[in-house]
Formats: C-alpha cells, sequence, structure tokens
C-alpha cells in the first residue's frame, strides 16, 4: 500500500492506494474507490450479479470479527467486520433468512470476491 497525496482543484488531499489485480484501490477522506481498466470491468461484469444469498469479500482484506454466526438475519444486519486498506466494514445481510455456513473466521486473510457467508 503506497501513500499518495492528490490535488484536486487546489485542495490537497491525502490517503492510500493499492493495486490489486488490474485494479487499483484508492482510499481518501475515510472513503474507498476501486478504479478498474475497461477490460477487467468487462470480465468482472458477470460476476458482479449479485446473488442476496452470498456475502462476499468486496476487497482483500482481513476479518476482525463474526458479528453473527448462526441464526436469523434480518436484510442489513452485521454479520462480518474486516479491515481493508486501513479501513473497518462492516459486511451486511443482503436478504431475512437463516445463516447457513460461516465460510471464513475472525483474522482471515480473504480476497476479493470470496465468499464469506452462505445464508438460506
Amino acid at each position: 500500500m503506497k501513500k499518495l497525496e492528490l490535488n484536486i482543484n487546489g485542495k490537497k488531499l491525502k490517503g492510500y492506494a493499492e493495486k490489486v489485480g488490474k485494479d487499483f484501490w484508492v482510499s481518501v477522506n475515510g472513503k474507498t474507490f476501486k478504479y478498474e481498466d475497461s477490460a477487467s470491468k468487462k470480465r468482472n461484469a458477470k460476476a458482479n450479479v449479485s446473488n442476496p444469498n452470498q456475502i462476499l469479500a468486496p476487497m482483500p482484506g482481513k476479518i476482525t470479527a463474526i458479528k453473527k454466526s448462526s441464526g436469523d438475519v434480518i436484510i442489513g444486519d452485521v454479520v462480518i467486520m474486516m479491515e481493508a486498506m486501513k479501513m473497518e466494514y462492516s459486511l451486511k445481510a443482503n436478504k431475512d433468512g437463516k445463516i447457513k455456513k460461516i465460510l471464513a473466521k475472525e483474522g482471515d486473510q480473504v480476497t476479493q470476491g470470496q465468499l464469506l457467508v452462505e445464508i438460506e
């Protein structure tokens, strides 16, 4: 991860950037952005079809907490917390249901798109 400094319309912003595969992840002022080339975007279009029965890692990172490991979840419930690019992310249930399987544990390093939770 590299530090970066941007100058946008005279306003200086500091953040971090990391290249993962062909994508660049940039974190500035508490917000994280993903930049990908058009070939990569086309390749990933099919994979981006969301499945509400799954919670995937949005980027490479470390699992910091499992908030719900079993039982019922309601859409929006925080199931997993992860840290990436020096920020913490809440990964939430995309549907009401019951947790079928947790495929990660605290401390695991995960890759972008890795399946973390199945909900039935």
